[in-house]
């Protein structure tokens, strides 16, 4: 009644409303990101960048927070080398990359698993990896992981909630730092997600400007 406390019942409904309102918020912050991106109006706001000071902020902070409100024992692990030279990137954009890949490791990862997070220097482009034990993902579905909406039927897959656009957004973005994105996983023993960075950006006319600069200098 309006003078008493809620029953059960009542509680289990508002629950259920407020994970609905929940992955509704998820699914329009989604759809907006994915359009902005599309449409191009997201800019990169590129600085030097230490990927092992994103990777101490994703995987300390919010990985490992879940871990511990969730109460799923799971051993996280980093392998980032200290001497990796920085790469010109948008943090922010970046941070969500990592974001989106430990969160989907976590999510499709059973208790007592494995995520490691790494990175390496290919001469070029600097390769992040996220790599877990979970679930995998069946051969005939990886051309289409990266696709808009794309969710496997799988009953493990669907018992997770999602949108469907965390790895289209996750695609895009490496994209847009002229990276690249690649993935390989194996039905019920885990997935590894690799995307690179170039160390330097991609931006025409920029090596004339760099030489027009020096010469100047000089």
């Amino acid at each position: 009644g309006a003078a008493g406390g809620m029953s059960d019942s009542q509680r289990h409904y508002l629950t259920v409303i407020k994970n609905n309102a929940d992955r509704l918020k998820s699914l329009v912050d989604d759809l907006l990101d994915i359009s902005r991106i599309e449409t191009g109006k997201t800019k990169l706001l590129r600085v030097y960048l230490d990927i092992g000071d994103v990777v101490n902020d994703v995987v300390n902070g919010h990985l490992r927070g879940r871990r511990q409100d969730a109460g799923k024992e799971m051993d996280i692990t980093c392998d980032i080398p200290a001497d990796l030279p920085t790469v010109s990137a948008d943090k922010e954009k970046v941070t969500r990359i990592l974001t989106n890949l430990v969160d989907n490791a976590f999510n499709y990862t059973p208790a007592g698993g494995t995520i490691r997070v790494s990175a390496r220097n290919l001469g070029d482009v600097l390769a992040v990896t996220v790599a877990d034990t979970g679930i995998g993902i069946p051969a005939e579905h990886l051309d289409n992981i990266f696709d808009r909406f794309y969710r496997s039927e799988s009953e493990e897959v669907r018992a997770v909630p999602g949108t469907g656009l965390g790895l289209a957004i996750v695609h895009s973005l490496v994209e847009m730092h002229g990276g690249t994105m690649d993935v390989q996983s194996e039905q019920g023993k885990g997935s590894r997600f690799t995307f690179t960075l170039p160390f330097e950006p991609v931006v025409k006319g920029q090596t004339a400007e760099l030489v027009t600069r020096e010469i100047g200098n000089g």
